[in-house]
């Protein structure tokens, strides 16, 4: 009787571990990148600051899509380090902005749209640590976009140059 049980006990561990070991070695893969298309600022388009709204436009607009569902993007302006001007110590310093507004987490297509918001102080750290406050400056910067899928694929967008001018708003 107690072999009788023993074997029971074993064909049910047997059946319940091959089950699990099956219904489990299924992985869910995803080869597919997600899109991006940039459809404003274009390579080489001129954005102007507003130095009394700290906003630069034109907007930021770009359409995304992925055939399982999209998870995040990122999209960041910085400015050339050999443009950079009236800095002291070393110029390899640079400014940049890391822009996400909006969820689009399990979206398959959409379009976002918003303004660049950049301060019009920005700060500075040289090679001896020191930080400087500087007006932000006029010039070409570059523009990088990318969007992750919910799998965990990227696609960037190569980096686009765009040029910076102040102005103050005019109504």
């Amino acid at each position: 009787m107690t072999r009788n049980i023993s074997l029971l006990i074993l064909i049910v561990v047997l059946a319940v571990g091959t089950n699990l070991f099956f219904s489990c070695s299924k992985i869910d893969t995803d080869n597919t990148f997600p899109t991006i298309k940039l459809l404003k600022p274009l390579n080489n388009d001129t954005l102007f600051i507003y130095m009394d709204t700290d906003t630069i436009l034109p907007i930021f607009s770009a359409t995304l899509s992925d055939d399982e569902g999209l998870s995040s993007y990122t999209f960041r302006i910085r400015h050339l380090r050999d443009s950079i001007k009236d800095v002291p110590g070393d110029t390899t310093a640079y400014f940049y902005k890391n822009y996400q507004v909006s969820s689009i987490f399990g979206k398959k297509d959409t379009t976002i749209t918003h303004p660049f918001q950049i301060d019009s102080i920005v700060s500075v750290t040289d090679t001896n640590k020191n930080i400087n406050r500087r007006h932000i400056w006029q010039g070409v910067y570059q523009l990088d976009a990318s969007v992750m899928d919910t799998y965990g694929n990227i696609t960037t967008l190569d980096s686009i140059n765009v040029v910076i001018v102040k102005t103050k708003y005019k109504k």
